[in-house]
């Protein structure tokens, strides 16, 4: 096979939040370099990480994940974005379900996260600690092993997509449907 083909065409903010969450559940190294690189209380033991979890009727969040630092469990409330806004109130939504955590007794912290394209982590305002795709890439690719080394891949095409953005395709049969539509419709 010609090592120059890349693996998948594109990359989906869902495939970011399934290879999160099956890091998050799976292994403890990543854990670890996870919640020290956010400088968050020290991990003791996981607790488990979950995907698209709505609670307490303030929207969803992307990837939920739970640790014991000794015997405090925390959570970390993880948005995932690759190029689409940020929907409004999105992040004090997270900080309302973070409190609700804890005032429900959930949990004894509630972390508020962003992953990112590191030109989107650093050109938003609302989120103060994150992680970049490029950094959860570097950490994937340093395993050296085969699997981290080819999610690591993935996240770079993700990246890739960010920069180039939005890229329309043009197909003249669709366009002409559309012409002839709109010209029947105007016609009725």
């Amino acid at each position: 096979m010609d090592q120059n083909i890349i693996p998948v065409e594109a990359i989906r903010e869902r495939d970011i939040d399934l290879i999160l969450l099956e890091e998050l559940a799976t292994e403890p190294t990543f854990c670890r370099w996870f919640v020290e690189r956010l400088e968050l209380p020290p991990l003791s033991e996981t607790d488990g990480a979950w995907r698209s979890i709505s609670d307490f009727g303030v929207g969803e969040t992307d990837v939920l994940f739970s640790y014991f630092s000794g015997n405090q469990k925390i959570m970390v409330l993880i948005e995932n974005k690759l190029d689409a806004d940020f929907q409004e109130e999105q992040f004090n939504r997270y900080l309302q379900r973070a409190d609700e955590y804890k005032n429900r007794g959930a949990c004894s912290e509630g972390h508020v996260v962003l992953i990112a394209p590191k030109n989107y982590c650093e050109n938003q305002n609302d989120f103060n600690s994150y992680i970049t795709y490029e950094e959860i890439s570097q950490r994937l690719e340093s395993t050296s092993s085969q699997r981290g080394i080819f999610r690591s891949q993935l996240l770079k095409i993700a990246i890739e997509k960010m920069r180039r953005g939005y890229q329309p395709v043009n197909s003249e049969p669709v366009q002409k449907f559309w012409i002839d539509y709109w010209s029947f419709r105007k016609n009725l």
